[in-house]
């Protein structure tokens, strides 16, 4: 008898023993367990217990036990062997498995953690290669400028110390002024290019017309060692856009093929058509936006000039940077400007030691838009008194149109502010045959003026006149007719062409000038 009261009292024990590692079982698996699993554990265990309490109080009545009982003794510690080993082994698989999900997790901590340093790491390198771009930026703009500020003050301030008797050299002067500052206009168009700010004035362009007039007007300027072959489309399908900048697009794109090669020489290929982009090539990353999937217009230029290294691949389309040494202008990343104002895309391939070719892309012109009144088309029978009033904030454009138009025999007002402009609408609102209207001014909203002057001076002549806006004029002018645009810079003659475009003609009138 107490051989199996012992035997008892010892799987007890055990399966005590076996309690403590199931609670530390858990207590690690606290995360991951199954709160009725944990629950039907807890029953199997009372039951257990239950059980080796009701045999012990069994053992301690008999007065001497049998074989069967002495079966059940044995097969009771066997059981809390059994458990023991079984909670041993689950506290071991909980530990690994716990230490695993653990290390799992520090390491993708640490994978994050690292992504995250290398994303700051790309951003602060992304920043400062961004800051190294406007700083070459801002050096090459004031190099320029102030090359083409000496031409206009130098001539200027010369001018005026010349006689009456020296009119040839007065002259001359002035024209070294206008050509310094033709040549900061240039400047100004290709910075705006380079920030991607599209141009106010657009119209459909035949693209293989302008790309063969074009290369027309660059014949002469064309080094005889390199050939020119065009593969020029017929009937394209037209592209919307200004033409001046497209022109100028096509002129940077061609001289860096023609020097690409020289002095050796070699074959220079411009070719247009048209390329159907799929899903998947469309959507493609690139420097610029990616085009949606649809029909474009294709304008390559591939030279056999000596490609471009790795190293300067990265650097193409920095402003004023150029293999050719310092102070070579805004370059392609002007051409990318233009490209990416226009809807488009640009692209550049190069071998080093084999050649490059540019690809652009530009979307179709939808057949719907129209176009903005040209010059031809806003001509109207409205020969007013030749009263004009003018609206913009800059007092030197003022004076420069009221002098100009003066001189040509108009009647002129200028408006500064709102308050102005109320007042000459009230005292000679009927008189005046044309408006001239800068875009951004900070007194008066474009929109907002074009409309009122529209409903409150029907069929007026309206000629809007700026050098840059956000404004899409071709939704707030559709439709209007008596309307044109001028873009700044401007000489007094286009000026005046424009304002005879309109069909308004000089004639009588006091001026009046705010």
């Amino acid at each position: 008898m107490g051989f199996e009261i012992i035997l008892v009292g010892l799987g007890v024990g055990v399966f005590l023993l076996s309690l403590v590692n199931f609670r530390l079982v858990y207590s690690i698996s606290k995360d991951f367990r199954k709160s009725w699993h944990w629950a039907l554990l807890a029953l199997m265990i009372l039951g257990f217990l239950g059980g080796y309490l009701v045999f012990f109080s069994y053992l301690l009545e008999v007065e001497e036990a049998n074989f069967n009982d002495l079966l059940v003794s044995i097969i009771f510690f066997g059981g809390s062997l059994f458990v023991f080993v079984c909670s041993k082994l689950f506290l071991s698989t909980a530990a690994d498995m716990t230490g695993a999900l653990r290390a799992a997790a520090e390491a993708a901590e640490a994978v994050r953690l690292s992504a995250l340093e290398q994303s700051r790491l790309e951003d602060r390198a992304v920043a400062g290669q961004r800051l190294e771009g406007i700083g070459l930026l801002a050096s090459g703009i004031a190099h320029d400028f102030n090359n083409l500020l000496v031409g206009i003050l130098g001539n200027s301030s010369y001018a005026r110390r010349l006689g009456p008797d020296e009119v040839s050299d007065f002259r001359e002067a002035l024209e070294d002024v206008e050509e310094a500052a033709e040549r900061a206009a240039i400047l100004t168009q290709q910075l705006s290019a380079y920030c991607g700010h599209g141009s106010a004035h657009l119209e459909r362009i035949d693209l293989s017309e302008m790309i063969d007039g074009t290369l027309g007007l660059m014949r002469s300027s064309i080094n005889s060692k390199v050939t020119v072959n065009l593969d020029l489309a017929k009937d394209l399908p037209a592209v919307w856009g200004d033409s001046g900048r497209f022109r100028q697009l096509i002129m940077n794109l061609v001289r860096n093929g023609l020097e690409a090669m020289l002095p050796e020489g070699g074959e220079l290929v411009v070719r247009a058509g048209v390329v159907t982009l799929p899903e998947s090539e469309s959507n493609q990353p690139d420097p610029v936006d990616a085009l949606e999937p649809g029909v474009y217009v294709s304008f390559s230029v591939k030279d056999q000039g000596i490609g471009i290294s790795d190293i300067d691949r990265s650097h193409v389309f920095d402003p004023f940077y150029s293999t050719k040494g310092m102070g070579r202008g805004l370059g392609l990343s002007a051409a990318q400007g233009i490209v990416s104002s226009h809807g488009g895309k640009l692209t550049l391939e190069s071998v080093f030691g084999t050649g490059t070719t540019v690809r652009v892309l530009l979307p179709k012109a939808p057949e719907e838009v129209e176009e903005l009144d040209s010059f031809a088309e806003a001509r109207s029978n409205l020969v007013g008194a030749g009263r004009i009033l003018v609206i913009d904030d800059e007092l030197i454009v003022l004076d420069t149109i009221r002098r100009g138009l003066q001189h040509a025999g108009y009647a002129v007002d200028t408006a500064v502010t709102i308050s102005e402009l109320e007042k000459f609408l009230e005292w000679h609102g009927s008189d005046y045959s044309a408006v001239i209207l800068d875009i951004m001014m900070p007194d008066i909203n474009f929109v907002e003026t074009f409309e009122d002057l529209r409903l409150r001076l029907p069929g007026i002549a309206i000629l809007i006149s700026s050098g840059h806006s956000d404004i899409n004029l071709s939704e707030t002018v559709k439709g209007a007719k008596n309307v044109a645009f001028l873009t700044k810079p401007y000489r007094v003659e286009a000026l005046i062409r424009a304002v005879e475009g309109l069909g308004v003609l000089p004639g009588g009138g006091e001026s009046s000038v705010s």
